[in-house]
C-alpha cells in the first residue's frame, strides 16, 4: 500500500516564519493503511535556495518527532527541508518539501527605535489610542518586470509592540492575528512576530500604518488599576525589502512617522473599546493621505525585556456564534436588549446597525442573567460578578447607512450581550458572537452513550478554548485573567489530549521560568504582578515541574526538560530548606489549600504530598537527561519524604489524617502509602465517598487525582458512581443546570439557592475540566505510555463501567490519528481500534496485555 509522509512541521509549527531556535525541532509523519508498517531509518535534506544547507545522512532510527535541524543557521535563512523515510520492507518515500525562515538573531539585526503617541493616561484613566503611519517610495532603480511591477524578490515585516497593534500595509491587514505580540513579563522578554508582505508591496509609494492598544502593557490586568509595566503603547517595526537583483530596502520605526488619534477613543482588555465612527480617518493606513495636521510621533528608550521570535500559535478569531433570542428586559426609561447566544463564550461581538450620525450604542457582556426579581429587574444581566471590569463596549454611530464594526483591542467572557441606545426591537442579526482564543489544532474527541457526558467533554473544550488566551488563564471574565499556576497543573493532563499545546504551553512555562525568585521559590501565577508577597505554595508553584512533564508524556521531547533543569533544581533546594524535616509548608505560608473543596484537609499534608510528587518527578527528569548521580540522590530524598509522610499523615489501617477525599487521592495517586495498606487506603476512600452519598468533596487539589485513584485501586465502579453523580456536588450538576463551559465552583449557581458569593464566581473556568483526562484514559482507554512518552508506543485499555453502551475517542498524536470506539451488544463487547502508522499500543483485554502494530483493528470480546 502507498505510504505518504505528511504533517511537517519545525518547532511544531507550519513554515514558520521568524524562529529563533539554534537547532529548530523538526517533525513529520508516516501514514499508510499498511498494518505493521514502520519507520526504519530517515534523512532530513535542507537546502538554501537550490545549495544543500545541512544533510542528516541516513539515521536508523523510528522517530519522527523533535529531530534537530543540524546546520548552522544565521539570522534570515531560509531552508527548504525535506525527508526521506525507509520503511520496515526497506522501500524509501520522500516528502514534499517545507519551510522555515530565521529572524532577527542578533540585537544589532534590529535598526529601529521605538516609537508612540504623545499622550499617556494615569493608573485609572486611559486615553485614546495612537494612530501611527509611515510613507514610502519603493526603489525605483530597480528595472521592472513585465507588468510594470518592482521586482521584489520578498519582503518581511519584523513587529512588535509594548501593548497591543494592528498593522496594515497600503490599506491590507498584515494578518488576521489579533492581540499581537501577546502578553509575556516585558521587563524580560517581548515577543516579535515575521510576516510575508511581498505581494502587498506595490510600485511608486506605499504606506505602513499600525494602530496601538493599551493591551496588557499599560491596561488594566487586574483589580489594582493600569499601567504595571509602562505609561503607554508602543511600536518596533523593520520592513526589509529584498530585490532581485540583491539590492535591498529597509523601512523603521523612527521619527519620520507621524501620529494621530482618531476613532478608537479607548481600548482596555477588562473595560472594554469605546469608538466613534465620526472620527475615522478615511484612507489613512493608504498611500496619499492627507497627514499635514498630524504630529511627529515620540521616540523611546529601549526597554529591558529582550525580543524573542514569538514561535507560539496566534490568537484569532476562530468561529462566530448566532443569537438564540433577543429579549426587552426594560423598557423604562430605556429599553434593555438582551441577546442570548445560547454558549458561554470568549471574545467580542460583531455590531450591525443602520443608526443616526452621533448615536451610541452601549454593549454590555455577561456570562449569566440574574432571575430573581427582588434583586433585579427579571433576565438583567449578572455583570455584579466582574466585579472591577466593566466590560462595556461603546460604538457611536457615522450615520448614512448600515454600519459594521468589532472592537479590536478588547475580549469578553459572556453569553448574553446587553444592547442599549435602541429604541424599537433589534433583529436577531444585528448581534454576532465572535469567539477568540489562541489558534490551538484540535487534537482529541469524546463522546459515548450518556449525553450529559458529552456536553461536559463540549464544556471542557469550551473553557479550555476560552482560557488559552496568549497564556493560560484561570477565568476570562472578570476583573482576574491571569496564569493562575495551580489551575493549569490540574488541568495540563487533560488539555494535551483536547488541543496541540506543545508549542503554547511549552512559552509559558518559560515564562514561569523567568519568573521564579532568586532563592528558588516560584510565584502563584505567571506572567507574574506580585499580588502577594508569598511565594506560589503548595500545587501552584510546583507546576513549574508538572506542566513540563505533561508535555513530555504527551509530545515525547526532553529538550524542554533539560532548558529548565536549572530553575528545576533551584526549586528543589528552596523546597529543601523551607521543609524542615521533610514536612513542607510546616508553618508559615501554607499555600491554598484544597481551594475551593467542601472539606478541608490539612494544607501541610498538601504540600508534603506535593513535595515527594516533584522529587519523584525530578528523579525520572535528571534519569532522562542523564544526571545519573543526582537521580539517585532524589530517589534517596524521596523515600525520606515518604517516610516523614507517613509518619506525619498515615493512621493505622491505611486511614489518612482528617479522613479527607482529598488526603486519599493525593496518597494513592503520588504513591505513599505502604504497599501493606494501600488497599485498606483505598477502601476507606471508597467507603468515604459512598457514606457522603456518591458525591465528592475535593477541589482544585484534589479532583484531578480522585477517579484514578480509585478505578486504579479496585474501585471503579464507586468511580463511575462518582462522574455521573447529577446532584450537586458534581461534574454533571452544572450540566444539568444549563452549563456550557466548567465552573469555578461546583455551585456557582444552586436551583435551591441561586448564585454564589459574587466575590469570586466564574463560569468558565477550567479546573474542574481536569476530569477529561480520565474520560479519555479510562472511558475510551487511550492512554500515554509512562515508559515510551510521546505515543510512538502507548496503551490502549478501556475500563468500561456503570450503564454506558459505546464510547469513541480520537487523539491526533504527533504520529497520527488514536482511535478507540467501543460497543456493547447484549453480552458481546464490539472494539475497533486505529494505531496510525509508525507506532504500537499494548492492548489490554481482561487483564492480558498484547502488543498490536499500526493498522485498523477489530475485536469482539465476551463480557
Amino acid at each position: 500500500m502507498t505510504v505518504a509522509i505528511n504533517h511537517l512541521r519545525t518547532e511544531t509549527l507550519e513554515n514558520p516564519l521568524g524562529i529563533d531556535a539554534n537547532h529548530p525541532r523538526l517533525s513529520w509523519r508516516m501514514e499508510t493503511a499498511r498494518k505493521g508498517a514502520k519507520q526504519s531509518a530517515y534523512q532530513v535534506v535542507g537546502r538554501v535556495g537550490k545549495v544543500l544547507h545541512w544533510d542528516s545522512r541516513r539515521v536508523e532510527s523510528g522517530h519522527s518527532t523533535h529531530i534537530p535541524y543540524g546546520g548552522e543557521l544565521h539570522s534570515r535563512d531560509r531552508i527548504e527541508w525535506m525527508v526521506r523515510i525507509w520503511d520496515e520492507t526497506g522501500a524509501m518515500t520522500e516528502s514534499e518539501p517545507a519551510i522555515f525562515e530565521m529572524g532577527l538573531l542578533k540585537p544589532e539585526d534590529w535598526q529601529t527605535k521605538w516609537i508612540g503617541g504623545d499622550l499617556s493616561g494615569g493608573v485609572w484613566t486611559s486615553v485614546p489610542s495612537p494612530y501611527l503611519r509611515k510613507e514610502f517610495l519603493l526603489k525605483t532603480s530597480v528595472a521592472p518586470k513585465k507588468g510594470g511591477k518592482p521586482a521584489v524578490l520578498k519582503a518581511r515585516l519584523f513587529i512588535t509592540a509594548l501593548g497591543v497593534y494592528e498593522a496594515s500595509l497600503n490599506g491590507q491587514r498584515i494578518s488576521a492575528d489579533l492581540f499581537n505580540p501577546g502578553w509575556t513579563d516585558y521587563n524580560k522578554r517581548i515577543h516579535y512576530h515575521t510576516y510575508d508582505v511581498t505581494s502587498m508591496l506595490k510600485p511608486g509609494a506605499n504606506a505602513l500604518a499600525v494602530l496601538l492598544g493599551d493591551g496588557w502593557y499599560c491596561g488594566h490586568l487586574e483589580w489594582r488599576g493600569r499601567q504595571r509595566y509602562g505609561d503607554r503603547p508602543r511600536l518596533l517595526a523593520q520592513l526589509e525589502i529584498t530585490f532581485a537583483d540583491g539590492s535591498t530596502q529597509t523601512i523603521v520605526s523612527d521619527e519620520t512617522w507621524k501620529h494621530n488619534y482618531g476613532a478608537l477613543l479607548a481600548s482596555d482588555m477588562l473595560m472594554g473599546e469605546d469608538y466613534d465612527a465620526r472620527r475615522e480617518f478615511d484612507g489613512w493606513d493608504k498611500p496619499g493621505f492627507d497627514e499635514s495636521n498630524w504630529r511627529a510621533v515620540v521616540p523611546f528608550e529601549t526597554p529591558k525585556g529582550k525580543l524573542v521570535a514569538a514561535n507560539v500559535n496566534p490568537v484569532r478569531a476562530t468561529q462566530e456564534i448566532h443569537p438564540l433570542s433577543v429579549t426587552d428586559v426594560d423598557d423604562w426609561p430605556i429599553h434593555r436588549w438582551v441577546f442570548d447566544l445560547g454558549q458561554n463564550m470568549v471574545g467580542h461581538v460583531r455590531l450591525k446597525v443602520n443608526g443616526k450620525p452621533g448615536q451610541t450604542i452601549t454593549l454590555r457582556h455577561a456570562e449569566a442573567l440574574i432571575s430573581d426579581p427582588p434583586l433585579s429587574p427579571n433576565g438583567t444581566l449578572y455583570s455584579i460578578a466582574l466585579r472591577t471590569a466593566k466590560s462595556i463596549d461603546h460604538y457611536t454611530c457615522k450615520g448614512g447607512g448600515e454600519e459594521i464594526w468589532e472592537p479590536r483591542f478588547t475580549f469578553h467572557g459572556f453569553r448574553y450581550v446587553e444592547v442599549v441606545g435602541v429604541e424599537s426591537r433589534p433583529p436577531l442579526d444585528m448581534i454576532t458572537g465572535i469567539v477568540v482564543h489562541t489558534d490551538l489544532p484540535m487534537t482529541g474527541s469524546f463522546e459515548c452513550s450518556e449525553p450529559l457526558l458529552n456536553r461536559l467533554q463540549q464544556n471542557i473544550q469550551w473553557s479550555q478554548r476560552g482560557n488559552f488566551l496568549s497564556i493560560p488563564t484561570d477565568c476570562p471574565q472578570r476583573d482576574e485573567r491571569l496564569g493562575w499556576t495551580g489551575d493549569i497543573l490540574a488541568f495540563a493532563p487533560t488539555a494535551v489530549f483536547n488541543m496541540d499545546v506543545s508549542a503554547f504551553l511549552e512559552d509559558w512555562s518559560h515564562e514561569l521560568a523567568l519568573a521564579q525568585r532568586d532563592d528558588g521559590a516560584v510565584p502563584m501565577i505567571a506572567p507574574d504582578l506580585n499580588l502577594m508577597n508569598e511565594e506560589g505554595g503548595p500545587a501552584w508553584a510546583d507546576a513549574l515541574i508538572g506542566v513540563p512533564w505533561a508535555l513530555y508524556q504527551a509530545y515525547g521531547d526532553s529538550s524542554l526538560l533539560a532548558e529548565l533543569y536549572p530553575a528545576f533544581k533551584k526549586f528543589m533546594a528552596w523546597l529543601e530548606t523551607n521543609s524542615p524535616g521533610h514536612i513542607r509548608a510546616a508553618s508559615g505560608w501554607q499555600g491554598f489549600g484544597d481551594w475551593l473543596s467542601t472539606v478541608e484537609t490539612p494544607r501541610t499534608l498538601i504540600a508534603t504530598a506535593h513535595y515527594a510528587h516533584s522529587v519523584d518527578l525530578m528523579s525520572r527528569i535528571a534519569d532522562i537527561l542523564g544526571y545519573k548521580d543526582e537521580a539517585a540522590n532524589f530517589r534517596v530524598l524521596l523515600e525520606e519524604i515518604r517516610s516523614a509522610f507517613q509518619d506525619r499523615f498515615i493512621l493505622p489501617g491505611g486511614l489518612i489524617l482528617n479522613n479527607t477525599q482529598t488526603g486519599y487521592a493525593l496518597a494513592l495517586a503520588f504513591d505513599l502509602f505502604r504497599s501493606e495498606v494501600r488497599a485498606a487506603a483505598a477502601e476507606n476512600l471508597s467507603k468515604n465517598i459512598r457514606d457522603n452519598g456518591n458525591k465528592l468533596t475535593t477541589g482544585f487539589v484534589g479532583t484531578p487525582h480522585l477517579l484514578s485513584a480509585l478505578s486504579e485501586n479496585g474501585h471503579l465502579d464507586n468511580a463511575y458512581a462518582l462522574l455521573l453523580q447529577k446532584d450537586y456536588p458534581s461534574w454533571l450538576y452544572p450540566v444539568t443546570q444549563g452549563a456550557t463551559t466548567i465552573w469555578e465552583r461546583w455551585d456557582g449557581w444552586r436551583h435551591d439557592r441561586g448564585f454564589q458569593s459574587w466575590m469570586m464566581n466564574s463560569f468558565n473556568h477550567y479546573a474542574y475540566g481536569a476530569v477529561g483526562n480520565w474520560m479519555y484514559q479510562v472511558i475510551a482507554g487511550i492512554r500515554p505510555d509512562p515508559e515510551h512518552p510521546g505515543f510512538q508506543r502507548f496503551i490502549l485499555k478501556p475500563e468500561i463501567g456503570s450503564n454506558l453502551t459505546y464510547a469513541c475517542a480520537e487523539y491526533e498524536s504527533l504520529y497520527g490519528k488514536v482511535i478507540s470506539d467501543w460497543k456493547i451488544d447484549a453480552d458481546e463487547l464490539n472494539w475497533k481500534f486505529t494505531i496510525p502508522a509508525n507506532t504500537s499500543a499494548a492492548v489490554v483485554v481482561n487483564g492480558i496485555s498484547s502488543l498490536y502494530e499500526s493498522g485498523q483493528y477489530e475485536l469482539r470480546i465476551k463480557i
